[in-house]
């Protein structure tokens, strides 16, 4: 596949009315480079990816599909002979892996906005009668840093047509990691369900900054997807909801039909945060009232020393 470097491509970019800047990362779908569009000065990310691949036909068809605020937006898109070049907004947060590394695991208030920005995102797409198929960490992406109600979803270079509970793939592309029992097994399968299990996959690692089946390429990930159930012990996060737990638990239910949409995914989260806010303002009441208490104490107590 031909690179920003080659000539001709570097040259369609020019004349697009582009400047390149510098590189942000490469993958397995494409190159990703930051430029600045000369008309306006405005700073975009400049996919270059094959032409003739599958997967930037869908992520194109996709894109031109979807408007939504919890969607990378596409601006443009131009070609060479063998090359794409999408031309999408500049998501400047970093995906929610850079997250998880510069901050730890979140707090409860982050998780809980976070997740409800990723289930708002899958709704809408689910909604449109289309699937993901690569959810995950690297692939949710703040377009502000550290602003995780600004979560967009990005990379559709596996997107499909989809209906909630149609066997309709039979494509087994993924990440390994994130993929369900039934696709491990080579079954047909819901991709929206599918995209349930991966939610599921990316919130336990949010919480426990781990894989729940481990990381590796292999049949032994396999095998753990295929038979094992996930630990999510209370005791490794306390301050979580156990209802948040208990989300975690129902999304990798290895019954496909057994998992929640994104659309009651979202009402859940948005009931755990109204009983977190809930709980806070109790709290914050709480401890007003004691620091009230103690300034009386020591009033009384200035009062009845200067008698």
């Amino acid at each position: 596949m031909a690179s920003f470097g080659e000539p001709v491509v570097s040259a369609a970019i020019r004349e697009r009315g582009y400047q390149l800047v510098s590189k942000i990362n490469s993958g397995a779908q494409g190159t990703v480079y930051l430029a600045r569009r000369r008309a306006d000065g405005a700073e975009v990310a400049l996919k270059v990816v094959s032409r003739a691949a599958r997967s930037t036909k869908r992520e194109l068809a996709a894109l031109a599909a979807l408007s939504h605020d919890g969607v990378v937006r596409l601006l443009d898109v131009f070609h060479t002979h063998d090359t794409s070049v999408l031309v999408m907004e500049l998501l400047e947060g970093g995906d929610l892996f850079d997250w998880l590394q510069r901050s730890g695991r979140p707090g409860p208030e982050e998780l809980y906005i976070a997740a409800a920005a990723l289930f708002r995102s899958l709704a809408y797409v689910h909604s449109v009668g289309m699937a993901h198929r690569d959810v995950k960490i690297e692939n949710v992406v703040m377009a502000r840093q550290n602003e995780p109600a600004s979560l967009r979803l990005v990379d559709f270079g596996f997107a499909v047509p989809a209906s909630p509970g149609e066997l309709s793939a039979h494509d087994f592309s993924g990440t390994l990691s994130y993929q369900p029992p039934e696709q491990v097994l080579k079954r047909p399968f819901c991709p929206i369900q599918g995209d349930m299990w991966s939610a599921g996959v990316l919130l336990y690692m949010l919480v426990f900054k781990r894989l729940p089946f481990g990381e590796s390429s292999d049949a032994r990930t396999s095998l753990r997807i295929a038979k094992q159930r996930p630990s999510l012990n209370p005791a490794k996060c306390p301050k979580i909801s156990k209802r948040f737990l208990a989300l975690i638990s129902v999304l990798l239910e290895p019954v496909p039909a057994k998992r929640p949409s994104a659309a009651l995914a979202l009402e859940i989260v948005k009931g755990i945060q109204a009983r977190h806010d809930l709980t806070r303002a109790v709290e914050s009441s709480r401890a007003g009232r004691s620091r009230a208490r103690a300034e009386d104490v020591r009033s009384a107590s200035a009062l009845f020393l200067k008698a």
